[in-house]
């Protein structure tokens, strides 16, 4: 029992510091003539767009949050079905400091089987809470998932 204790904590205090952060799954609204509920989807990425300022980049590279994004992402439309439409999701813009709020924008495109673009939508997240990107990126996953 004493080692138990010195053993979670030992792997909290470890997860903790390597950066990052975990987004939860959501449970996407279906919107009348979405893709979703038209057909499966197959693939889904989530990048960051070479052309956005290399600090901004550097944050969202050093709390990994495409990578979470797009798994949680995943997760929440069910991705991995053959014969269905591909999501990209290209994060454009955010802004995280210390004082003012926290903002994120992306721009998705889904694409048919057959190449065929489907939809593309911006989407924009807000807080006013400052240093708040796990806030801002838990409700950009909300409102891409809802589009998509």
């Amino acid at each position: 029992m004493n080692r138990v204790i010195p053993l979670s904590l030992s792997l909290a205090l470890l997860l903790g510091g390597c950066g990052g952060f975990q987004l939860r799954p959501v449970a996407p609204a279906t919107m009348p003539g979405s893709v979703r509920a038209a057909m499966p989807i197959s693939a889904l990425e989530v990048r960051i767009d070479p052309a956005m300022n290399l600090d901004q980049q550097h944050v969202l590279g050093r709390y990994r949050v495409a990578e979470e994004m797009e798994r949680v992402l995943g997760l929440s439309v069910g991705v991995g079905q053959p014969g269905g439409a591909t999501v990209q999701v290209v994060l454009t813009s955010i802004r995280h400091s210390n004082f003012g709020p926290s903002r994120m924008q992306s721009r998705t495109t889904v694409t048919g089987p057959d190449g065929q673009i489907l939809n593309v939508f911006e989407a924009e997240s807000i807080s006013m809470r400052s240093k708040a990107l796990k806030l801002v990126a838990q409700d950009h996953v909300q409102k891409i998932a809802d589009a998509i």
